[in-house]
């Protein structure tokens, strides 16, 4: 039961707030990804996309800088592990 006007909506806010973001930079022949937000089992598919698509665009290499990373879980460090097994990872 939703009490005090509150929606099923509210509970979403603190997902949406946490959601990662990939800010990308080219450099020489790879690319640095400020990564910030949280990396769990929520935002893992979202953040997967994002990784996806650095792995895919042709770099050389790829620094992940994690220092914005607010919480990561299991769920999270799988994400990161999947990203190294990759072609180009």
């Amino acid at each position: 039961m939703i009490r005090g006007g509150s929606s099923w909506r509210d509970g979403w806010e603190a997902i949406v707030a946490g959601s990662p973001s990939v800010e990308a930079t080219v450099v020489s022949r790879g690319v640095v990804a400020r990564v910030s937000g949280d990396m769990d089992y929520v935002t893992g598919p979202g953040l997967w996309e994002q990784f996806d698509e650095l792995l895919v665009g042709g770099a050389g290499f790829a620094v992940l800088d994690l220092s914005d990373v607010s919480f990561c879980d299991s769920a999270g460090l799988n994400l990161l592990l999947r990203a190294v097994s990759q072609p180009g990872g």
